[in-house]
């Protein structure tokens, strides 16, 4: 765009550049300039402007240009033979990106244009060099999306089967110690998978956060129920300590799971046996709520911590079980916290363990809650969780326990049907919603189920649908039903990778949830919480 209100100037600009093979436009002064970059500012990829004309000058054609319009790379050149040092140092504190003082040589006007003209080209080229690579990054997400999400329901399956074969009394040792090695190695790659899925979800821009006010004291005491099972073996203790009379965090329940997560099962994986893993939540500074992870572990090398938080960046170390890392935990836990305006430290002493430290932002205008009192080892402790619907306490059965399990895949079916078996229930099963509503409706006209488990993803009908109307059913019931007013214990069963956060679970009428693969202990507590034992 040429700018200048003698109509033998522009013309003498435009036959010098148009060697070059550039769309030149024309204006007589800076308001007409200003008017034509307004209707449409990508038309153009160089300014030349006189610095003195009618109406609107140089200087004030560029303040519209930097400011308003907000074209901060747009290169300006001004052309003036004004010789004032001061103006000239004015024009470059406005955003000049040059200076051509008349009169000058028609070759040194064409060497300036076709050096700014060049760097325009090589701009455009890098700017369709980046958007290939993030198509092809786009691509790449995608296909690592749905090879985790193809890898992830076989080998949940294989690890149900495990677990099967774990429960088997008659298992010879030898044979014992490899389905040993085969869950580890299992656990491992649905660990890896999960992290590839957040990965990707991360990379894509997908990872949507449900921003609410959350219990923390909740999500740290279901993430110790889940990851119990990985402390056992070494004999580690796992205990929570709440410091704080209000334990709300604004954020996203699955996030922040995924936080508490990996950092317990880290903490876990570099406690030796008979260690100690300590799990708290206090208040700091000015409303900010503080989550520290602190082990009696074998610590981390001063030398190790600044990369400790990069993607595929891990130790050299394993567990002290044996326990392998991919070097992508830590990297999630961090850039989950970030995207919840938090930030988390570490503090390490080799030899005498880790301290991880989260500190969540102060809630602004919102209701806080008061969570349950808790102050102890998580094994023993049995909460009431707020907002969550209690199933009544109903005696002790003295026969096994009736339960329904509505699974659509069949091998994740087959296996969770005979867990609960081997816990000693009596189970039903059903392939989807559909076929999950009618069964629990005949249920109620004879022997009714004393729990169901609902997956949440299933054909026909959903198992959030599924279980709205199931409470639909409980609700329409006669006052004089032996049911009226005893709700079925009903438990989502889903996988982590699901975007579903425990919110949704409890609006369609859910008590609980179990991520696949679930294991014994974990169905064990979750029907202890609700009254169900098996006889």
């Amino acid at each position: 765009l040429v700018v200048d209100d003698s109509s033998t100037a522009r013309s003498f600009i435009r036959n010098s550049l148009q060697r070059l093979g550039v769309q030149i436009y024309e204006a007589e002064d800076g308001d007409q300039a200003a008017a034509f970059l307004r209707e449409d500012p990508d038309r153009i990829d160089l300014i030349i402007t006189d610095l003195n004309m009618e109406r609107m000058n140089g200087d004030e054609l560029i303040a519209i240009v930097r400011g308003e319009l907000g074209l901060e790379d747009l290169p300006v050149i001004f052309l003036s033979g004004n010789e004032d040092k001061t103006k000239v140092l004015t024009l470059f504190k406005l955003g000049a990106t040059d200076y051509l003082k008349k009169p000058f040589l028609q070759e040194e006007l064409v060497a300036r244009m076709r050096a700014y003209l060049f760097r325009v080209q090589a701009q455009y080229r890098l700017q369709e060099s980046v958007a290939r690579l993030r198509d092809m990054n786009v691509v790449k997400d995608q296909f690592l999306a749905a090879c985790s999400h193809d890898l992830r329901s076989p080998l949940t399956g294989i690890l149900g089967y495990v677990q099967l074969l774990e429960a088997d009394d008659s298992l010879q040792e030898t044979s014992r110690e490899m389905v040993q090695g085969i869950r580890r190695s299992g656990d491992y790659l649905l660990g890896l998978i999960e992290d590839l899925l957040d990965i990707g979800k991360m990379a894509g821009g997908h990872h949507d956060l449900r921003m609410n006010p959350q219990d923390m004291a909740e999500i740290i005491q279901d993430s110790v129920r889940t990851l119990k099972h990985t402390a056992q073996p070494k004999k580690v203790t796992v205990n929570v300590a709440v410091g704080t009379e209000d334990t709300t965090v604004m954020g996203d329940s699955a996030a922040l799971m995924r936080i508490c997560n990996n950092l317990v099962s880290n903490a876990i994986k570099f406690t030796p046996e008979q260690g100690r893993v300590t799990v708290s939540l206090r208040d700091g500074r000015d409303g900010q709520r503080v989550l520290a992870v602190t082990d009696t572990g074998v610590g981390i090398p001063a030398e190790d911590i600044p990369g400790l938080f990069q993607r595929y960046t891990k130790s050299s170390r394993k567990g002290t079980g044996g326990e392998k890392g991919n070097g992508l935990g830590l990297s999630i836990v961090k850039e989950l916290v970030e995207a919840h305006h938090g930030t988390i430290a570490v503090d390490s002493t080799p030899g005498e363990g880790t301290t991880m430290r989260v500190v969540f932002p102060p809630l602004r205008d919102e209701k806080s809650t008061r969570p349950p009192e808790v102050s102890h080892e998580a094994p023993e402790i049995e909460l009431v969780l707020p907002g969550r619907p209690q199933a009544p306490r109903q005696p002790q059965p003295t026969r096994k326990g009736r339960v329904l399990y509505a699974e659509a895949n069949e091998e994740f079916r087959q296996a969770g049907a005979q867990l609960l078996e081997k816990m000693g229930y009596e189970v039903t099963v059903a392939v989807d919603g559909e076929d999950a509503l009618r069964q629990y409706g005949a249920s109620l006209k004879g022997t009714r189920f004393e729990a169901v488990f609902m997956d949440l993803v299933m054909p026909r009908l959903n198992g959030l649908e599924a279980s709205r109307r199931l409470r639909k059913l409980e609700e329409d019931l006669p006052k004089d039903h032996p049911q009226h007013n005893l709700p079925v214990p009903l438990l989502a069963v889903t996988t982590s990778d699901i975007e579903l956060s425990l919110g949704d679970c409890l609006g369609a009428g859910m008590n609980d949830f179990l991520t696949k693969p679930f294991e014994a202990s974990q169905v064990a507590e979750a029907l202890e919480r609700w009254a169900l034992v098996p006889a």
